[in-house]
C-alpha cells in the first residue's frame, strides 16, 4: 500500500497523528521573529493552507488540536471546512516558543545576540521568553495527554515550526544535531502512528509535495 493510500485508510490500532505547520506568514516572509505574537498569513500562506486542506480533505479525523494563535487558527479554518463535524480544541500548550523581548523584531537581531553571547538559539533563554526545555516540557505534557485520551484515535495537530520540531525530535529520540532535518516548512504534513516501543511508523515526514 502506498504512502498516499495510507493517508486515507482508517482503523489503525494505535494513535495516528496528522501534524501540520501553519501556512507562511507575512512575518515569516519578512524575517520577523514571531514567537507567540499574532502572525498574519501572507497571500502565499493562504494558498498553502488551501493546498494542505485539499490534501487532507479525504482524511478522517476524530479530533483536531490547534494552537490558539491566529496563524494556526486561520490555517485550521481552511482544513476544517472539509471536516465540519470534527471537534476542535484550541490549545495554548502547542503554541510556538516564546521569544520574549525579541518578538516583533528582526530575526537578525536575535542571531546577533546569540553570536555576541556565543550560544545557540536552542540554548538561549530570552528575557520574558522560554527556554528550549520549557517548550519541550509543555509539548510533552500535551503529547502525554493525547496518549491518555486518544490512544485509538486519529488526531490532527496544527502548530508551529520550533515547538513541533522539539516534539518530533523527542518522539524519534534524536538530538538537536538533526533539528534542520526534522523542522517542518510552512504547511508541511507529517503522518505517523504511535507505537508503545517508540518505533513509531512514519508514513510521511514534513512532506510538502501538495504545495508543488
Amino acid at each position: 500500500i502506498s504512502a498516499i493510500a495510507r493517508e486515507s485508510v482508517r482503523g489503525f490500532e494505535k494513535m495516528k497523528l496528522i501534524i501540520v505547520r501553519h501556512g507562511q506568514t507575512v512575518e515569516n516572509a519578512t524575517g520577523i521573529c514571531q514567537g507567540q505574537s499574532y502572525g498574519t498569513l501572507s497571500e502565499k500562506g493562504k494558498e498553502q493552507a488551501q493546498k494542505v486542506a485539499e490534501r487532507l480533505k479525504e482524511q478522517v479525523f476524530d479530533i483536531a488540536y490547534v494552537s490558539d494563535l491566529e496563524r494556526t487558527k486561520d490555517t485550521a479554518k481552511a482544513i476544517l471546512k472539509y471536516h465540519p463535524k470534527v471537534p476542535v480544541i484550541y490549545s495554548k500548550e502547542i503554541r510556538e516558543r516564546s521569544w520574549g523581548i525579541f518578538e516583533g523584531r528582526a530575526r537578525e537581531e536575535r542571531r546577533k545576540y546569540t553570536q555576541d553571547n556565543k550560544i545557540s538559539l536552542h540554548d538561549m533563554h530570552p528575557e520574558k521568553g522560554e527556554s528550549y526545555k520549557q517548550v519541550l516540557e509543555r509539548m510533552l505534557h500535551f503529547y502525554n495527554s493525547l496518549l491518555k485520551k486518544h490512544i485509538h484515535d486519529t488526531v490532527l495537530i496544527i502548530g508551529h515550526g520550533d515547538s513541533l520540531t522539539y516534539l518530533l525530535l523527542h518522539l524519534f529520540e534524536k538530538t538537536m544535531d538533526e533539528y534542520k532535518k526534522h523542522h517542518p516548512q510552512n504547511a508541511a504534513v507529517t503522518i505517523l502512528e504511535i507505537s508503545d516501543n517508540k518505533k513509531h511508523t512514519v508514513h510521511v515526514l514534513n512532506c510538502v509535495k501538495h504545495l508543488g
